[in-house]
């Protein structure tokens, strides 16, 4: 991997210290992510809720206003058609309560992965028909279901699509359309996850109605959660989402008690983007990926103290879990990759037939993050084989490209550049033909050359400390576009490399008292540089808290800064003897 040193005016960093009056560090981690103007700036230190886009600015968005405001004046019974992951499952849930709250006649409906696949289908239509549904309103999904929305339209069923996906070339038939990124949509931010956008459609749908907008507003916890999950851009408005959600999580003003009882169970003090993105979200998605989605919904939706306590220990039990099969298969895809010899290929494309389909895109995104390159995992699901693809940030093709110029070959797809989903016929030939179009849409594109990604570095520092740990906090909420501060430091004598969690982790420990973990770099570190005494990492600091409680109930807490390490290189000096002090990572 490339290490890239970013660069920055002087004069700029010394303007933007003394126009905002923070550290030579903030400003320059400031400039790095892109932010130039005084007027950005500002916004990214101190945005609020007024700073967020108008809604009206949406294509469409006041013609799905008034139909849905018709339908609530007649009691027609309005059903929300949802999505099995976490961004599916907050909009479902956001829709289910806004409309609730106005009196409505609602229902949800959330396809069950196994059984149903990804979106609408026809068969779930004509139940919804038959139980009275007349308008549907989708949320994280319909910008591609065709063929479904004109079978509603058959059945005298009304639509709205709200959706956050590339569009494809042809668009439904619905009788509404939201989604910023058709064409002509004049709303400036083209990264809303799903349930900002039905967010978005509730709080103009509030105020076409004169009803009070703080009902929305207790709603953000959801939305940030989802803006984290869905991995969008964590820029401008997104990050002000997220950031005044977090506000109503950590402060506990909202209704949601099963998202408290979930915190609390996780053992989680003051929540961060990173808590909803690696403990949070994955126990609402894993409901999904192994079960029918009924739990997390739950979740949010229950306010019986007694259920919501089940609710939170069963999600959590479904998560380990999740874990449990990820690592089991992880393991059976790293062997395939090995015995078919594809870790020097430009894309990673693999046919796992007994893979639970649930846990896929997790398999395609840890083989992504392993050998950087664009990864397809496919397993033989009930009626298709079933894939997802993940793709690497900075490649030069993205997956939406992919699918686009594959339709041919599959039955149902869609995502985006950073990730998608497709199902193919249940013939081999079919696989095998699009495993080759795939080869050769990247080696078009490539056109010979190896991709070598790269890791923007914002500094060289050594030393760590609580100081650094806290003024790094600038940045929060942290994420895709807005990521942690990456930092390099240099001559680290390796004093013990251990192995921890499944095996593909290690723990360090470095001279001058200091510790760092490196997650998924074990093979990096013991087989390609040979377990090596001497090395230089890219790294963020963070405070670690560890508390525990002794035999006589006291209870202890331990806080140490460690290296959180993204990449490792051999100092150039460095011998690679294979101490007894790292031998364990063999």
């Amino acid at each position: 991997m490339r290490w890239i040193n970013k660069e920055n005016n002087k004069d700029k960093i010394e303007e933007i210290v003394k126009k905002f009056n923070i550290t030579q560090l903030q400003a320059k981690l400031i400039l790095n992510r892109g932010l130039q103007s005084v007027e950005d700036i500002k916004k990214y230190l101190y945005g609020s809720l007024k700073d967020l886009h108008p809604p009206h600015l949406l294509k469409n968005i006041e013609k799905g206003i008034k139909l849905i405001h018709k339908t609530l004046e007649s009691k027609e019974k309005i059903t929300i058609y949802g999505d099995y992951d976490a961004d599916g499952i907050t909009s479902t849930v956001v829709a289910v309560k806004a409309l609730e709250n106005l009196g409505a006649n609602i229902d949800y409906y959330i396809p069950n992965r196994l059984t149903e696949g990804y979106g609408m289908n026809k068969n779930a239509i004509q139940k919804l028909k038959n139980s009275g549904t007349k308008l549907i309103i989708t949320v994280d999904n319909g910008i591609a279901s065709i063929n479904e929305i004109e079978f509603a339209k058959k059945l005298g069923i009304k639509t709205i699509i709200t959706d956050h996906h590339n569009c494809p070339e042809q668009l439904p038939n619905a009788d509404v359309i939201i989604n910023p990124k058709q064409n002509n949509d004049n709303y400036p931010n083209k990264d809303l996850c799903g349930c900002a956008l039905i967010w978005k459609v509730m709080e103009e749908l509030y105020r076409f109605s004169n009803k009070d907008v703080g009902f929305i507003l207790n709603l953000l916890p959801l939305v940030a959660i989802s803006t984290v999950a869905d991995v969008v851009d964590l820029l401008d408005e997104n990050r002000i989402l997220v950031k005044e959600g977090l506000k109503r999580i950590n402060s506990k003003s909202h209704s949601f008690v099963g998202l408290n009882e979930l915190i609390k169970a996780l053992d989680i003090g003051e929540v961060s983007s990173q808590d909803i993105g690696f403990k949070i979200a994955p126990c609402i998605n894993a409901d999904g990926r192994l079960k029918d989605s009924q739990k997390a919904i739950n979740l949010f939706l229950c306010n019986d103290e007694r259920e919501i306590k089940k609710t939170v220990k069963e999600l959590i039990e479904i998560n380990e879990e999740r874990k449990n099969l990820t690592s089991k298969y992880f393991q059976q895809a790293e062997e395939r990759i090995k015995k078919k010899n594809l870790q020097n290929k430009n894309i990673i494309v693999l046919f796992l037939k007994n893979i639970p389909e649930g846990i896929i895109g997790l398999i395609a995104g840890k083989i992504k993050e392993l050998y950087q390159v664009p990864t397809f995992v496919f397993t033989e699901g009930i009626n298709y084989y079933t894939g997802s693809g993940r793709g690497v940030e900075g490649h030069p093709l993205d997956l939406f490209t992919i699918i686009q110029k594959t339709k041919k070959y599959w039955v149902k797809g869609g995502g985006h550049e950073m990730a998608c989903g497709i199902s193919i016929e249940k013939n081999i030939k079919k696989l095998i033909r699009f495993v080759e179009k795939v080869n050769e849409i990247v080696d078009e594109k490539l056109k010979g050359q190896k991709f070598v990604p790269a890791l923007e570095i914002d500094e060289e520092i050594n030393d760590l400390s609580e100081k650094l740990c806290n003024e790094i906090n600038i940045l929060e909420p942290t994420g895709k576009a807005n990521p942690k501060p990456m930092f390099v430091a240099n001559n680290l004598d390796v004093l013990e490399a251990k192995k921890v969690g499944d095996g593909t982790h290690i723990s360090f420990k470095f001279s001058e008292n200091r510790q760092g973990i490196a997650f998924g770099m074990t093979s990096l570190f013991a087989e390609k540089l040979d377990n090596p005494q001497k090395i230089r990492v890219v790294y963020t600091p963070a405070i670690d808290i560890f508390s525990w409680t002794n035999y006589r109930g006291e209870k202890t807490t331990r806080r140490t800064i460690k290296m959180y390490i993204e990449d490792i290189q051999k100092e150039p000096e460095s011998n690679s003897n294979g101490s007894l002090l790292i031998s364990s990572c063999k």
